[in-house]
């Protein structure tokens, strides 16, 4: 595997200055060059965000070289104001790309990632241990002996407490960039000592590890099976998954002791040469038996980049970003972060939409202990950065019931003043009056995320519901420049 391709892997997860921090606002981090979200972990008194920078080439692609890259990790307190900000980028000689973070206990975050040294033109696995202030306390880089390793950087802990991490190897006298069925897998304490290292053959090009059941690891593989794998790595069994050829870039996740997420964009053909995408989550047990499955999104909008996270196991949080298709080239409205907090079969409670000027991708979703969530994101500002690489990563704070809790200067924050919503309940027909001047667009949702109706006004709307059955929806206004506020509607005839 060549350089570019192996970077081109990683990148779905690659980044800074911060703009000064208003009480709860989203924390943006932005540099003029291409940063992404890669990782967020609750503490007990905040949150570590993690973004990388890539440094852009003249031409304005970004750069493909590993020493190009910035790891930058901002520690914000729980009402998301940032109380430190630490820049990673090198252990010793060698480059780092950080992709998971671990709480070793209270006091220590242990940040994991994959190691390059520039000038033998190696891989290896990297370790950087940090306090809660993000002072680097030591950090380390394992070189093996007589292989060359291409770790694919996601890092687990199984069933034991230890941390797995696993990629594809050969011998030092057979060219590394070569792709290869071989696969080393490495089990460290959270000291960073080596307790385990195993290499098997294993084809399907598998990727993602999951610890289920007792001593067992399933993988999924590129010809939509379940690779089992015993204590030792070995292969046990193979699964055939049986999901639609129409699910793409798959991800895993652990759920319960012997349950996961599997999850991806799920294509539908539209017609016109557009696609209807929406994301799809499955949960399966052990075996690989699908125990649950559903898939959401918003008519009329392609629905990409499935995020599942949870705190709880009965309350999930689904996330992706919400683009209208075909490109409304009269809106700047066209383009949100949304997550939907959902029981664990996937009913909707609430949902929480964001948007900013230009194009976001969703970049991961947290649940965090107030029964809340973090959505992280990536925005492309084509209307200040047109024809260029530049991306902001922004992370944004969502309470339990789905609002958001300030939006700064980013973002035009709709308060409850901007909009009165009246009668709910309501029997047969509702009304929106709007205390600003702006276009206002207003879509009435199915608690399963069905668009029911639109309607565009600048100081007062009504419609009618009479023809719903009785229950929940949702009604979310836009305005032009990109901000949303979402209103539970009770309808009760």
């Amino acid at each position: 595997m060549n350089r570019s391709v192996f970077l081109l892997l990683f990148y779905v997860t690659a980044l800074v200055i911060l703009p000064p921090q208003l009480n709860g606002q989203p924390i943006w981090v932005s540099t003029g060059e291409n940063v992404v979200p890669a990782l967020m972990k609750e503490h007990e008194n905040g949150y570590f965000l993690l973004a990388r920078n890539t440094r852009l080439l003249p031409n304005g692609a970004i750069s493909e070289s590993m020493a190009d890259i910035t790891n930058r990790i901002v520690y914000a307190d729980k009402e998301m104001n940032v109380r430190h900000m630490k820049i990673i980028s090198m252990i010793g000689d060698w480059n780092i790309m950080l992709s998971e973070a671990f709480l070793s206990d209270s006091e220590t975050l242990l940040l994991t990632g994959i190691a390059y040294h520039e000038s033998l033109d190696e891989y290896s696995i990297g370790m950087v241990w940090t306090d809660t202030a993000l002072n680097v306390l030591r950090d380390t880089v394992f070189v093996m002996k007589n292989y060359k390793l291409m770790p694919h950087g996601w890092m687990v802990q199984n069933q034991q407490g230890n941390l797995v991490t696993y990629g594809t190897w050969t011998e030092t006298d057979i060219s590394a960039q070569a792709y290869s069925d071989q696969y080393f897998f490495m089990v460290l304490d959270y000291e960073g000592n080596l307790l385990e290292f195993s290499v098997q053959f294993l084809t399907g090009f598998p990727f993602y590890l999951v610890p289920v059941g007792d001593d067992k690891y399933h993988m999924w593989a590129t010809n939509n099976t379940i690779l089992q794998l015993n204590s030792d790595f070995t292969h046990d069994t193979s699964y055939l998954t049986g999901l639609p050829a129409d699910i793409t870039i798959p991800r895993m996740k652990p759920f319960l002791e012997n349950r996961y997420f599997l999850y991806g964009d799920f294509f539908v053909d539209a017609g016109n040469g557009f696609y209807d995408t929406d994301l799809a989550v499955f949960v399966l047990d052990s075996v690989a038996n699908v125990m649950n499955s559903f898939i959401y999104g918003f008519a009329d909008t392609s629905d990409r980049g499935a995020q599942v996270s949870f705190y709880h196991p009965d309350t999930l949080f689904l996330g992706g970003a919400r683009n209208v298709q075909p490109f409304p080239e009269d809106s700047t409205d066209f383009n949100h972060l949304f997550v939907h907090k959902t029981s664990v079969s996937g009913e909707i409670v609430a949902t929480a939409f964001y948007g900013a000027s230009g194009m976001l991708s969703m970049g991961g979703v947290l649940a965090t202990s107030d029964g809340g969530c973090i959505m992280a994101g990536q925005c492309y500002d084509f209307l200040t950065h047109p024809d260029s690489e530049v991306r902001d990563a922004v992370f944004v704070k969502v309470n339990p019931d789905g609002t958001i809790t300030s939006l700064g200067d980013k973002m035009t924050s709709l308060n409850d003043n901007y909009f009165v919503v009246y009668p709910n309940p309501v029997r047969d027909r509702i009304f929106i009056k709007s205390h600003s001047n702006m276009k206002t667009r207003a879509l009435l949702y199915s608690p399963t995320g069905v668009l029911i109706s639109g309607h565009e006004f600048v100081s007062s709307v009504g419609f009618e519901v009479s023809g719903l059955p009785s229950g929940i929806y949702l009604l979310q206004l836009l305005t032009p420049d990109g901000a949303a506020k979402t209103y539970k509607v009770m309808v009760d005839h």
